[in-house]
């Protein structure tokens, strides 16, 4: 097992496609997006989507691998209100590759790109009895977020919000 995690290059359209529906099925009920919804999106939207996360100012999408399998993913969002705020989305690790270290890579260059961006705190959102998303994130230094109400969607939708202050020892 050799796995690596990278961001997203600008060609790599359809292997997004690919990651995020493998995602969507393997458990929907983590994801604001159905399955049927993103399956339905045309190659424009992802080659759209796949651009901004390799461009990384509207978004950042890491993507693991094992060799050349895409195993995970994970998509940073710049906070449109607070330029200090980023927030931590669309996190997967394909079932046989959880309680490695695939997902502490995916973060690693997430928590690198909010860092370029002078982001100081990140936010992740856990659906409710996502327990096992919860206790890696705490894990990883986030902690239960108590503060005034977000107003990024893909974090306020969520039942659990965590924050990670994002210094140099992240």
């Amino acid at each position: 097992m050799s796995i690596t995690a990278r961001q997203i290059q600008p060609n790599e359209w359809a292997l997004m496609k690919k990651i995020r529906l493998a995602a969507l099925q393997d458990a929907p009920q983590a994801f604001a997006t159905s399955f049927a919804t993103a399956q339905k999106m045309s190659d424009a939207h992802w080659q759209q989507r796949t651009s901004e996360g390799a461009q990384g100012e509207k978004s950042f999408c890491a993507i693991a691998f094992d060799n050349q399998k895409p195993i995970a993913m994970g998509v940073g969002l710049p906070d449109e209100d607070n330029e200090h705020h980023s927030h931590l989305v669309a996190m997967w690790v394909s079932p046989e590759y959880r309680g490695t270290n695939t997902a502490r890579l995916i973060l690693e260059e997430i928590f690198h790109w909010a860092k370029k961006r002078n982001a100081l705190f990140m936010f992740a959102g856990v659906k409710e009895n996502n327990h096992r998303a919860e206790n890696f994130y705490k894990k990883m230094g986030f902690v239960t977020y108590n503060g005034e109400k977000l107003t990024a969607k893909a974090v306020c939708d969520c039942n659990i919000v965590l924050q990670k202050a994002l210094n140099s020892h992240c």
